[in-house]
């Protein structure tokens, strides 16, 4: 990595984990109400929550289908009240594949920043830390298995600051 970009990242780093040492705890809705923000029944981030709704609405039903619909994989677990500066949640095709779309949506407490990178097959969360996210993504070259794709991985990784994210890193080429 180079200077210039490892010292970015420093920046960026401390610069959130101050933002989240000044934030206010995230308070808890009451059990069975769907949340205004991120927060429900002592979770940081709660598919249950009007901003990860409003984030699944945003980005539209899988491949534009509306038979399909979004289903969770895997999400930032903390508890409240000391939610980190950047949370996510990995959501899967319904009836999908491997190649089936994945969606990685990034959230700070109480608030929809926006998807990682658009809908794909073969992506995966391999790291969180408070302050970033790490997704991995793969695709299929000529004669690959559907299930077995040998293009990649690539990784980037996405930084929050305030209501916004950053991303290092590499994606997968255009058209894979």
């Amino acid at each position: 990595m180079s200077r210039r970009r490892t010292r970015v990242l420093s920046f960026l780093a401390a610069s959130a984990f101050l933002t989240s040492l000044a934030a206010a705890p995230a308070a808890a809705a009451p059990p069975g109400a769907q949340a205004a923000g991120t927060s429900v029944g002592g979770a940081c981030l709660s598919v249950a929550s009007s901003e990860v709704q409003r984030g699944l609405r945003q980005i539209g039903p899988p491949l534009g289908r509306n038979d399909l619909h979004w289903v969770l994989r895997a999400k930032s677990n903390d508890r409240t009240p000391w939610c980190p500066p950047l949370m996510w949640a990995a959501f899967d095709t319904s009836g999908g594949t491997g190649s089936s779309p994945v969606a990685v949506l990034l959230f700070r407490p109480g608030k929809y920043l926006g998807s990682a990178w658009k809908p794909t097959g073969f992506v995966s969360v391999t790291g969180s830390t408070p302050i970033s996210v790490t997704i991995t993504y793969k695709w299929l070259n000529p004669g690959d298995a559907n299930a077995n794709p040998t293009g990649g991985p690539v990784s980037s990784t996405y930084v929050g600051l305030w209501d916004s994210f950053f991303r290092f890193g590499e994606l997968r080429p255009p058209g894979k």
